[in-house]
């Protein structure tokens, strides 16, 4: 057998080992096998939804005076057949007060249980996806209804920096 003929039979040999390799290999990686004491498993898949109705879509206040507030509400509804959790947020934000008086609170009631407050936080500056509420679980089949309440908080001295001042938002649900 000539040099060149055994370098070839080498190279063919390789080649057949690495492919087997592969194969075998790669057969490994997707076949699993369940070990048990012959007890069923069973695997479920759940359906996943949620519904946010809101029926004025964003927030404005500008040329307000301290002790202004105002109120929205809005729903989340999980239309699943599992639990799932979302973030309540501001999915865009203008907000030019000062000095963190321009606040919001956040009550919620549930068609069934209970559900996550938020007491008085100052709005964050201006944004998108700007958290309220963060990893808030919702079982299947229920409503939450949040009331959000805007204030411009009053104080006992002259408030003038913030008399041109406004605060946009659009408020939704991230999962």
């Amino acid at each position: 057998m000539s040099r060149t003929q055994r370098i070839l039979l080498l190279f063919t040999i390789s080649i057949l080992i690495i492919t087997i390799s592969i194969v075998g290999f790669t057969y490994a990686f997707f076949v699993t096998k369940a070990k048990g004491n012959g007890i069923k498993n069973d695997v479920t898949v759940g359906k996943l939804g949620l519904k946010y109705d809101d029926s004025s879509s964003a927030i404005n206040a500008s040329n307000i005076s301290p002790g202004w507030s105002s109120s929205k509400t809005l729903k989340v509804t999980n239309t699943g057949n599992v639990e799932q959790a979302f973030d309540l947020v501001f999915l865009s934000l203008t907000n030019t007060f000062k000095q963190n008086e321009f606040v919001y609170s956040i009550t919620c009631s549930s068609s069934s249980g209970s559900c996550n407050n938020k007491t008085e936080t100052a709005v964050p500056a201006t944004g998108t996806n700007q958290i309220m509420l963060d990893n808030v679980s919702i079982a299947a089949n229920v409503t939450y209804t949040y009331t959000v309440t805007f204030k411009f908080l009053s104080k006992d001295e002259p408030q003038n920096y913030n008399n041109n001042a406004t605060f946009n938002a659009t408020i939704g649900i991230k999962s």
